[in-house]
């Protein structure tokens, strides 16, 4: 054994026996130690590795800001993963008390060779499921009843491609295939799945429509809007298909991205704008006509104290909603941006999710008396900037009286059943638009805010004056009217006391305003 070698040795049993007690006093050199620490941690500061991430803070531009919360509404259709084509439901009324109404198997779970991923949709009395077998059942949603239920497996016959670990292959009786979704547009059910197809069954009886192969499995649900049918497949690929004949229409494919969150996304669609979530962080805006790009961004944020941030997956569903795209990733970026641009809302938040964005309500920044409008004049045109600014003179002073009684309404996106609002519509040429009320929404003609107009008609009519406050209080009358009276019997003190200030209401209305032209208002 030469010199080195055993050098070499004796060094490492030193260091071996330095760690045993009986030993550690006995080595040379001082390689024992002593069993007292030689040296102390100073006092001082310590410092959170967490302070080096971006924190979510209030925001002082919103200080004193109103926010508002649309009132519930009932959702008697659920016909898309999300809700709607948008994937923004708002507000929704839930169950009085959650109770179970009914309960029913629809076939295979999820197992270790498959996983049901998709939404249960409803539309039109029936609930559709897609179980983890690619069966497709109709229910009844007031019984549970079965209506139909069908299988769109592709046959083994056909070829029996198998996938990676038997994962997203066409063919045997063990998984291969999980994955997919349903939604429902125009009488028909849509349903992707991992058998590399899209299908499309009948809604009323499950029929087969047609049936489309694709090269991918797609695990995502589909979506509906108009006569096309939008899938996002395993490889970041979006498609497009006709509705009524299956045809793909065009396909988009953006960055591939294996690393990826178990759920079932799935494309939001508004107008002539389809968005896409991708695996690799990517939120995509294409036409939905031709699938030619709009605009892209993507979500993706390195966290150096969560390795999971390398998972860029946007597994919940974009959300349109007021014209803004909110999106969320796993790594830890959630981001509202234009619809028409692309360009951020404001400065992505440092939050990380799975599941779709939740918007409700917003930041309440017009006054009171402009958030009771719905619809304003076109002010690209110089013609209504006068007559608005009139419109609004007379607005405000019924609405300051209204204050004044205790009575200032909401407006319908805090009420929308109840809520107040007002358009301002100037007629086509060749067209009318009549001042009046339905549903808590007031109608007044611009015209009526320029004096010739107005005078004009005044002199048509016969009356002794008409002016814009008067039309305001008329109709302000009838919405209270709505919100007090409707339904009260004649018997009501309150009915007999209006009835006494201001009129019988059961009076032939042509007759009243016919005496009120010619004799005048009734005194009280």
């Amino acid at each position: 054994m030469n010199r080195v070698l055993k050098v070499a040795l004796l060094g490492g049993l030193a260091v071996s026996l330095a760690s045993c007690g009986t030993v550690r006093n006995a080595l040379p050199f001082g390689l024992g130690g002593s069993k007292e620490p030689q040296a102390t941690a100073t006092a001082g500061q310590r410092i959170s590795v967490l302070e080096f991430e971006q924190q979510l803070a209030p925001s002082a531009a919103l200080s004193g800001r109103d926010f508002f919360l649309p009132g519930p509404q009932a959702a008697t259709a659920w016909s898309q993963p999300g809700g709607n084509a948008d994937n923004s439901v708002e507000h929704v009324i839930a169950a009085p008390g959650f109770t179970v109404a009914w309960r029913r198997g629809v076939g295979a779970g999820s197992s270790r060779t498959r996983q049901v991923m998709a939404p249960v949709v409803a539309d039109n009395g029936r609930v559709f499921v897609l179980d983890g077998e690619a069966t497709v059942s109709a229910l009844d949603s007031g019984t549970g009843a079965q209506a139909w239920k069908v299988n769109i497996r592709p046959d083994e016959r056909e070829g029996g491609r198998r996938g990676f670990f038997g994962i997203g292959g066409t063919g045997g009786t063990t998984g291969g295939g999980f994955g997919g979704g349903v939604a429902v547009g125009g009488g028909k059910v849509f349903v992707s799945s991992g058998y590399r197809i899209v299908t499309a069954l009948d809604q009323a009886t499950g029929a087969v429509l047609w049936t489309t192969p694709v090269d991918v499995p797609i695990h995502g649900a589909p979506t509906v809007s108009g006569s096309r049918v939008f899938v996002v497949d395993v490889e970041n690929q979006i498609q497009a298909f006709d509705t009524t004949t299956g045809a793909q229409d065009w396909s988009y494919r953006g960055i591939p991205e294996p690393a990826r969150i178990m759920r079932a996304s799935s494309p939001a669609v508004t107008g002539d704008t389809v968005v896409a979530p991708f695996s690799s962080g990517e939120v995509v805006a294409l036409r939905a006509a031709t699938g030619q790009s709009v605009w892209q961004q993507v979500l993706s944020r390195t966290s150096r104290t969560s390795a999971l941030s390398e998972i860029r997956d946007i597994a919940g569903r974009p959300v349109i909603s007021r014209g803004v795209v909110y999106a969320i990733s796993h790594s830890g970026l959630l981001s509202a941006l234009d619809i028409r641009t692309g360009q951020p809302k404001w400065s992505p938040l440092p939050i990380a999710g799975v599941n779709a964005p939740l918007p409700v309500g917003d930041v309440d920044t017009l006054c009171p008396s402009c958030q009771l409008n719905r619809t304003i004049p076109d002010l690209a045109s110089a013609a209504n900037h006068e007559p608005w600014h009139k419109l609004e003179i007379a607005k405000r002073r019924i609405l300051y009286t209204l204050a004044r009684l205790g009575l200032s309404p909401l407006n319908k996106k805090q009420d929308a059943v109840s809520g107040l609002a007002f358009d301002f519509l100037r007629p086509n040429p060749g067209g009318l638009v009549l001042t009046g009320h339905e549903d808590g929404v007031i109608t007044l003609n611009v015209e009526e805010a320029e004096d010739l107009e107005r005078g004009k008609r005044r002199v048509l009519l016969g009356e002794s004056y008409r002016t814009l406050v008067g039309h305001f209080r008329h109709e302000i009358a009838h919405y209270y009217w709505d919100r007090f009276f409707i339904g009260r019997t004649d018997g009501d003190v309150g009915m007999q006391g209006f009835r006494e200030g201001f009129g019988d209401e059961r009076d032939d209305y042509n007759l009243a305003l016919q005496r009120h032209y010619t004799a005048g208002p009734v005194a009280a």
